[in-house]
C-alpha cells in the first residue's frame, strides 16, 4: 500500500510555479493539473481544489463536483493511498485566464504563509488516528462545501477549514491543524445559524 510522500518545505510554492508555467501555454484539463499535483500527495490536490472558493461569492455549479473530489482526496490520504480522481472528470477544462489569476493570488498567499509555517506538534499530523481525525474534519467541511447554497461565504468558510488542514498536513504543522479545528467550529456555527434562520423563516410562513 503506497502512502503519500513526505512533504518538504516549499513544495506548495514549487507546484504553483509549475502550474503557472504550464497555464501560460493555454487551458489545462483537470487531468493535466492532477498529474502535476499528485506527486505532492492528496492534500496538495485538495489545496488546489479549494482555491476557487476563497472568495465570498458561492459557486454552486462547481462546489458539488470539487467538494466530492476533496472528500475522495481526504479518504485516500487517510487510507495511505495515492491521490485519485475518476477518469471521466479528467477532461474537465480550466480556462487559462481564470486559472492564471487564481494561481497568481495563491502564489502571493503561499509566499507569505510559508515564512512562518514549519513542522511542529507533529503528533497531530503523523499518527494513523490523527490522519482519520483530520480527514473527518475535511470530509465534513467538504460536504458542507458541496451544498448548492446561494449564500455569501457558504463556500468560503468550509474552504478555509480545508485549506488550513491542507497546509498543516503538507508542512506537518500541528499548530495550523489546531487553527483548522477552530475554523471548523466556526464553520459548523455558520451553517448551524443558516439552518436556524431557514427554520425560523419556514415557521413564519406556516403560522
Amino acid at each position: 500500500m503506497a502512502s503519500d510522500p513526505r512533504p518538504r518545505q516549499g513544495l506548495i510554492h514549487e507546484m504553483i510555479q509549475r502550474l503557472r508555467r504550464e497555464v501560460e501555454q493555454g487551458d489545462l484539463t483537470l487531468g493535466e493539473i492532477f498529474e502535476i499535483l499528485r506527486g505532492g500527495g492528496s492534500y496538495l490536490v485538495i489545496l488546489f481544489l479549494c482555491l476557487p472558493f476563497l472568495q465570498p461569492i458561492p459557486l454552486p455549479g462547481l462546489s458539488t463536483p470539487l467538494g466530492l473530489l476533496i472528500i475522495f482526496g481526504a479518504l485516500t490520504h487517510a487510507l495511505g493511498r495515492q491521490p485519485w480522481i475518476p477518469a471521466s472528470w479528467k477532461k474537465k477544462d480550466f480556462a487559462s485566464p481564470a486559472l492564471r489569476k487564481t494561481l497568481q493570488v495563491a502564489d502571493a498567499w503561499v509566499s507569505k504563509l510559508e515564512r512562518w509555517i514549519h513542522p511542529r506538534w507533529v503528533v497531530l499530523v503523523r499518527p494513523a488516528l490523527m490522519r482519520w481525525v483530520n480527514a473527518s474534519v475535511v470530509i465534513i467541511a467538504a460536504f458542507l462545501l458541496c451544498l448548492p447554497l446561494p449564500v455569501p461565504f457558504s463556500n468560503t468558510v468550509p474552504a478555509l477549514t480545508i485549506v488550513l488542514q491542507a497546509f498543516g498536513q503538507l508542512e506537518e504543522d500541528g499548530v495550523l491543524i489546531v487553527v483548522s479545528y477552530l475554523m471548523f467550529a466556526a464553520c459548523l456555527s455558520f451553517f448551524g445559524g443558516l439552518a436556524l434562520g431557514v427554520e425560523s423563516g419556514i415557521g413564519l410562513f406556516v403560522r
